[in-house]
């Protein structure tokens, strides 16, 4: 099985240091059929997309960022997803795990975990209460199927200015496509000095203390944690 990271970021202080940290801490982790894209928007003049290569120097591991003509606006992050959808969509992958610059991914954990998703019609992650008499599937991170992606691919405005998950929660659920709920992401709100469980594949970061130098400290303490622990 393949399968495809796709981690929205921003190029900006202070989320620039969450991405760097990603790259540091859990991406430098080579794991076999997974490939990692952080995609953000700002690119003003020139090509439609700038892209380039990070790769760890000491395991190989790599990852792309790609850089879109776009807005990186709160409301418009579903335009930059259908634009990265678009990007990928020739790329050899079976899965896509969307997910932000506040999350820390075990990659061995995510591959085992998907083993047992269906390869069509999957919408899966931590299922939350929509207002519209359906419910969605937090932006914090969540899986689809090729066939899910081209759906909202095809069908996102970039015109319309919605939260993301809220939007892909509606195109999604106007074409049938039912929520496969898992609640196994771990939230990291402040660290207080208890040990966090090593066996899931989505830590997130959001601290109540709304630093994220803080949660990007935090994430280098959990990979350390969890990399003298294995």
């Amino acid at each position: 099985m393949k399968i495809l990271i796709l981690v929205l970021s921003y190029s900006k202080p202070p989320f620039d240091l969450l991405m760097k940290t990603q790259q540091e801490t859990w991406d430098s982790i080579d794991v076999e059929g997974v490939s990692v894209v952080y995609y953000h928007g700002s690119l003003l003049a020139g090509d439609n997309v700038r892209s380039k290569i990070t790769q760890h120097p000491e395991n190989g591991a790599w990852s792309r960022e790609a850089q879109f003509k776009c807005t990186d606006a709160y409301y418009y992050m579903a335009a930059k997803f259908k634009i990265c959808l678009d990007y990928v969509k020739d790329w050899n992958y079976d899965i896509i795990f969307r997910t932000n610059s506040s999350s820390y991914v075990n990659k061995q954990r995510l591959v085992e975990f998907a083993k047992n998703l269906p390869t069509k019609g999957l919408y899966a992650g931590w299922e939350i209460e929509g207002n519209a008499g359906y419910n969605i599937v937090s932006g914090a991170g969540f899986f689809l199927s090729r066939d899910t992606a081209d759906i909202l691919r095809e069908n996102i405005d970039p015109k319309f200015e919605r939260e993301e998950d809220v939007y892909c929660g509606q195109i999604l659920h106007e074409h049938g496509i039912k929520i496969i709920d898992d609640k196994s992401r771990f939230d990291i709100n402040i660290w207080l000095g208890n040990n966090p469980p090593v066996n899931r594949y989505h830590y997130r970061f959001k601290g109540v203390h709304g630093d994220r130098n803080i949660d990007a400290v935090n994430m280098q303490r959990l990979h350390k944690f969890i990399t003298d622990g294995y």
